[in-house]
């Protein structure tokens, strides 16, 4: 039955399969990303600039490991090293603002908002690489900013007032998302940023294309990412939070563990499945860190949240299911031929 079972579903849709192992695998890193800035054993807090710097220190060495034969390793192929410092800095943005989130949203909130991201990427394209962005796009992106509206709850809009109630307070939610919506604001500000540097980050990814190796356009984000948040750390005198606990080195090495486990089955998964089906799986990360988020800490999101998930996860939907025709054929000609040169260059790496 098993065997069954495995044959009719599992295989059939391995590419979902995978797509939803590293969401799941995703959800994990920003959980326990968390985990670390929540950690009282840190005096003061560790610093998400930190967390990043020890991260893509890591992720730089073991692609270098992997990279150090290429031709056009470290700085890419020339005439497109311009994109990949800007994929790197995109990247950077992304990555950092959506940690710095971390510091006064909850997991679900950063995630939740976080999927404004596509909706910023397809007008960025259109505007830079003169890709098409149809009406449906701009009405459903302008709807799913009202929906952060809600998961933000701006003290100027909702009455002037903290958005946490002092019960709320009183069992310990502080810990898990501000009270304060001012540092709410923050929060969303740094998540929008986020969205606004995912979309340089794709963008330059696009115009790269091929020319350079997968892996390589990777370890350039790292190095940036680790040179920026060095710097900034030094910068605004962060001080400097080494892991001094048995709980704190696990919960770092979990981070990196699952961000790298993440890529690895979201990479599995898109050369198996269609762009609009990947995205479409993405949300289930709400669901992931919904649960993760009552499972350890009590908490639920409050009515307004969930109303303005609601609204950003049910925009980029009807995006997505509304898609016109053509452009579905465009993309897949597009993973075609990307899954064609990826082979190809697996193969000439393994003629080396």
């Amino acid at each position: 039955m098993i065997t069954e079972i495995y044959e009719d579903y599992i295989k059939k849709n391995s590419g979902i399969c995978f797509i939803l192992l590293g969401n799941l695998f995703n959800s994990f890193m920003v959980f326990f990303c968390k985990l670390l800035l929540l950690d009282k054993d840190f005096d003061p807090p560790i610093h998400p600039l930190h967390i990043l710097a020890i991260r893509m220190f890591i992720t730089y060495i073991f692609c270098s490991y992997f990279l150090w034969k290429d031709p056009n390793y470290p700085f890419g192929p020339k005439g497109y090293r311009i994109f990949m410092v800007l994929r790197g800095l995109g990247g950077f943005v992304g990555v950092a603002g959506q940690y710095c989130a971390l510091m006064y949203l909850s997991v679900s909130d950063t995630v939740a908002m976080s999927f404004l991201a596509p909706t910023v990427t397809s007008w960025m394209a259109y505007v830079f690489l003169g890709e098409r962005y149809t009406r449906l796009e701009a009405i459903c992106g302008a709807t799913a900013f009202l929906g952060v509206i809600f998961v933000a709850r701006p003290s100027f809009i909702f009455y002037g007032r903290d958005t946490t109630s002092e019960e709320d307070v009183s069992d310990g939610t502080q810990e898990i998302e501000s009270s304060s919506a001012t540092l709410r604001l923050i929060g969303t500000t740094a998540v929008l940023l986020s969205c606004l540097g995912t979309g340089v980050s794709m963008c330059s990814m696009r115009k790269i294309g091929f020319h350079a190796h997968p892996l390589l356009t990777v370890s350039f984000f790292a190095l940036i990412t680790f040179i920026v948040s060095s710097a900034g750390a030094i910068i605004f005198q962060l001080p400097l939070q080494i892991p001094h606990t048995l709980k704190q080195w696990l919960l770092l090495s979990t981070v990196g563990i699952a961000g790298f486990v993440m890529q690895y089955f979201s990479t599995m998964g898109m050369q198996r499945e269609k762009a609009a089906r990947a995205m479409s799986m993405s949300y289930t990360q709400l669901l992931y860190t919904t649960v993760l988020e009552y499972v350890l800490f009590d908490h639920l999101p409050s009515p307004l949240t969930i109303l303005g998930s609601t609204i950003i996860v049910g925009s980029v939907m009807i995006i997505i299911l509304y898609k016109p025709e053509e452009d579905e054929d465009e993309n897949l000609d597009t993973e075609l031929s990307l899954y064609e040169d990826t082979s190809s260059i697996n193969s000439s790496d393994s003629d080396k």
